[in-house]
């Protein structure tokens, strides 16, 4: 449920969209300038076409990603790139785009890909203060740092397991060699039927 605080406006009053930059692959300098393709870091450059923060979607291949991007970059001309936050929070318009069904508006206008008029002009509801986007965007960087970490300690744990399995089912002195099919077969004619009972449930 949206505030009665919240405002209603066309995501043009929020932020102006443009189209990213061409940088083709033989005039790439070795740098530490991140390339922001549609589908994330794609690279690095020498030089910057725009400061940081910023906020990066696709516009062409991978639509629907939108990056958050905290230092200087350059943006490719596949992705649309907030050129103007209009006094918002730029962490903030990050998680407010990832709200928009950008597959959606995909040819919209009768071209291949996301025109940036047409997002122009797509409803969203904005908090009434900077202060109030900046706590949310706080609130929801929080849970994705934990969201990360649960995910990082879940593949630890399974390396762990899957280390352990290997270990564990290492063939050891006095194992006999056996078909998985014999096995199964033993497994099935030791175990007595049993019917389900009342009880059981």
């Amino acid at each position: 449920m949206v505030s009665r605080d919240w405002v209603i406006v066309p995501l043009g009053k929020v932020v102006t969209l443009q189209r990213g930059y061409d940088l083709p692959n033989r005039l790439r300098r070795l740098g530490e300038i991140p390339i922001v393709t549609s589908s994330g870091i794609g690279g690095t450059h020498s030089e910057a076409m725009v400061s940081g923060p910023g906020v990066v979607t696709g516009r062409y291949g991978t639509i629907g990603e939108v990056f958050y991007i905290e230092s200087e970059f350059w943006p490719l001309n596949t992705t649309l790139f907030v050129r103007d936050f209009h006094g918002n929070d730029p962490l903030f318009v990050s998680y407010l785009l990832r709200t928009i069904d950008f597959q959606t508006h995909s040819g919209k206008s009768g071209v291949p890909g996301v025109n940036r008029n047409d997002l122009h002009e797509v409803v969203v509801t904005l908090p009434p203060t900077k202060a109030e986007q900046e706590a949310i965007a706080e609130a929801l960087s929080d849970a994705d740092a934990l969201i990360e970490s649960l995910e990082q300690l879940i593949a630890k744990k399974c390396h762990i397991k899957q280390g352990a399995m290997q270990e564990l089912l290492r063939p050891k002195d006095g194992w006999m060699e056996d078909e998985i099919r014999s096995i199964l077969i033993r497994s099935h004619r030791s175990t007595p039927a049993r019917r389900c009972s009342p009880l059981d449930l």
